[in-house]
């Protein structure tokens, strides 16, 4: 039983380590590409929200048609709404108008221009803690604010990756279910291969001993139709080959102290 122990043992160990090695890859890439398609999906809807809120709102008090009081609310409704901060800024860099402003004191008087890497004109996307602003992670976004074919200023949106760690933790738990599913299958194999194939070598080994110690009338116990089967018959064979010669050299050595016993009664 020591030899089926140690096969079922590595069996065991084999199956778990590639379990665990496809599902650490598969966890990998799959959070990965989820972060990656989710932050470039908010992105893209980012950037329409602030094309949105540009044409509707923005062009309206660069127009003198509303009020910085106006434009406040609708800046703050618009972050009730969806989420999401709103930052409006003149063509110099400095901020206008923001959503809650009260929300943002590290934003005093004094700092409120747009760092230099950031493009004005052309706008650009990025994640981070927008130079120290926020204490979280946020994906912000900048749209150039144009009228008349003139550059007039920057819309700049800002939402957290909570929402999306959420999102991408509900599609890992997912996974859980299949490597769930994965572990019964695997266990439902071993109790397979335990039944069809340790079993039947493990009796194979023990009838292999007993034809060793001379006991040729032992049987492995096991009738199948495939290799194992096979081996089996051919065992049981080999034993009843072994059995007639030893029957044949009991015979052989009786009829020689026969002989020789009735050669020595005759000599006598």
């Amino acid at each position: 039983m020591k030899l089926k122990s140690n096969f079922f043992d590595k069996v065991i160990i084999i199956i778990v380590l590639l379990l665990i090695i496809v599902f650490v890859i598969l966890a990998s890439y799959t959070t990965y590409a989820t972060q990656r398609t989710l932050v470039q999906e908010k992105q893209n809807t980012l950037a329409n929200e602030a094309l949105l809120l540009s044409e509707q709102t923005i062009s309206l008090y660069i127009q003198d048609a509303i009020s910085l009081e106006y434009l406040q609310q609708r800046l703050d409704e618009f972050e009730d709404t969806l989420k999401t901060k709103v930052w409006y800024c003149e063509k110099n860099g400095k901020i206008v108008a923001m959503s809650y402003p009260d929300n943002l004191k590290k934003l005093s008087d004094s700092i409120l221009q747009l760092d230099k890497n950031i493009d004005i004109k052309d706008g650009f996307t990025m994640t981070g803690d927008f130079y120290g602003v926020f204490e979280g992670t946020m994906i912000s976004v900048g749209l150039p604010i144009k009228l008349n074919g003139e550059q007039q200023g920057l819309l700049i949106l800002h939402t957290s990756l909570d929402e999306l760690d959420e999102i991408q933790q509900d599609m890992l738990s997912i996974m859980y279910m299949p490597f769930v599913v994965m572990i019964l299958v695997v266990v439902l194999v071993l109790i397979y291969m335990s039944g069809t194939i340790l079993r039947p070598i493990a009796r194979i080994s023990d009838a292999a001993r007993e034809y060793a110690k001379g006991n040729f009338e032992a049987k492995t116990g096991v009738s199948r139709k495939d290799e194992i089967g096979e081996l089996s018959d051919s065992l049981e064979y080999m034993a009843g080959e072994l059995s007639k010669l030893d029957e044949y050299r009991k015979n052989f050595i009786a009829n020689i102290s026969h002989d020789f016993r009735s050669h020595q009664a005759w000599k006598a």
